[in-house]
């Protein structure tokens, strides 16, 4: 089976400097042939965890093949390394942070490599824009089909992992409606759902928005597989008071 050419890029960039633009030239230059997909570029500067989130609720969706390049590395220049990561379903491109901590619990990880400057890359990057100088070349080349292990060596240590414990009691983010996603998934949850308590406030659980009155609090498990928050025809993080990271006080009852 032909393996798919597609990039995707995540960053904290923004959209008002050209640093994502930059690093697309760069894919095309070295892939001209593979499709770029923008997962977003507004995570909040140097929040890893906000972008292992949104990675994780993308990659599931994309074929097999997929190079996933991703970029929030407040560390960059540092001792931190630049690493591919290799599984069974993707391969994953960026700092050795935790950014891909959620996404690979979707994964089987077959190896790690470290991107050595000189190989694949320039010998001398840039030490402020790993993305353009070392991410970039080296996710469109594996797209083209360069072999993982041509990057560098392997890495000697264990991925760095993000607590993933901390996150159920965290909101994991909040979207462009207001609906705001926690860290209980379907899939890991062993309790029943019948509501929320959350401060004086009591959220019945349903299955859609509308089966509660316009301006109704509820909440569902939404299409990520998450315990969501939302309230109907309106902004639930605004009327509760809620945003992406912070650490809530709630009890689901079943």
């Amino acid at each position: 089976m032909r393996v798919p050419k597609i990039v995707t890029l995540l960053s904290d960039f923004g959209l008002q400097d050209p640093y994502a633009g930059v690093m697309k030239g760069v894919i095309f230059r070295h892939c001209p042939d593979c499709q770029v997909v923008d997962l977003t570029h507004l995570i909040p500067p140097q929040d890893i965890r906000l972008g292992a989130i949104q990675l994780e609720r993308a990659v599931p969706h994309f074929p097999v093949g997929t190079v996933h390049l991703a970029v929030v590395d407040p560390g960059v220049g540092s001792h931190r390394e630049p690493v591919v990561i290799v599984g069974q379903k993707a391969t994953y491109v960026g700092p050795n942070n935790g950014l891909f901590s959620l996404a690979l619990r979707h994964d089987h990880i077959h190896n790690v490599y470290v991107i050595q400057p000189g190989r694949q890359t320039h010998h001398q990057p840039s030490t402020t824009f790993h993305g353009r100088d070392l991410f970039a070349p080296v996710a469109a080349k594996l797209a083209g089909g360069l072999n993982p292990q041509e990057v560098g060596p392997a890495l000697a240590e264990p991925l760095v992992q993000l607590d993933l414990d901390d996150l159920q009691q965290r909101v994991l983010c909040v979207d462009r409606f207001g609906n705001v996603q926690l860290g209980i998934h379907r899939e890991r949850w062993q309790g029943g759902m019948g509501k929320v308590r959350l401060g004086q406030q009591t959220i019945p659980f349903h299955l859609t928005y509308s089966q509660v009155a316009p301006g109704d609090l509820l909440c569902l498990w939404n299409s990520d597989g998450y315990l969501e928050l939302a309230l109907n025809g309106g902004n639930a993080a605004d009327m509760l008071g809620l945003r992406a990271g912070q650490v809530v006080d709630y009890e689901v009852v079943a």
